[in-house]
């Protein structure tokens, strides 16, 4: 038997925690949590691996549905640079706790411009700041090599 991949897994948890009941929008309304802390509360213990789902997206932070961030808040933290995309526009990074946020894992971020990348490479240990927006995408502001 084939263990389940971390994508299955999550929707199996997902669709059991709601009863197996329909789709969203069928029927009650969706609730949406209201802190970022409520949003994250399914970290509660370590990822195994990557946390990205099928599209590159960070599976439990955003993506369609998530409703839009109302406070804007930043974040500080070191990790290390596990890939660079060809085009510079996305920056997968082995981070640690984010206090307050989510526990450590690998995830993609992307920059707010390309330059932000330049000079970086695979296996950089970095400091960077980051901002939660729209989408679940989170923005690298900020970015220096330790």
């Amino acid at each position: 038997m084939r263990p389940l991949s971390t994508m299955t897994a999550l929707s199996l948890a997902l669709l059991l925690a709601c009863g197996g009941e329909g789709e969203p929008g069928e029927g009650e309304p969706m609730e949406r949590p209201e802190s970022a802390s409520e949003m994250h509360g399914e970290h509660g213990g370590e990822h195994g691996g990557s946390a990205m789902d099928e599209g590159g997206e960070h599976a439990g932070h955003g993506g369609a549905g998530t409703g839009a961030m109302t406070e804007l808040r930043r974040f500080t933290v070191e990790g290390d640079v596990m890939q660079i995309s060809d085009a510079r526009d996305r920056i997968d990074i082995d981070h640690e706790d984010v206090e307050g946020y989510m526990p450590a894992m690998t995830m993609p971020f992307f920059p707010e411009e390309a330059s932000l990348l330049e000079g970086l490479s695979v296996g950089d240990r970095v400091e960077f700041t980051f901002e939660p927006r729209e989408g679940g995408r989170h923005v690298i502001t900020a970015i220096t090599k330790k």
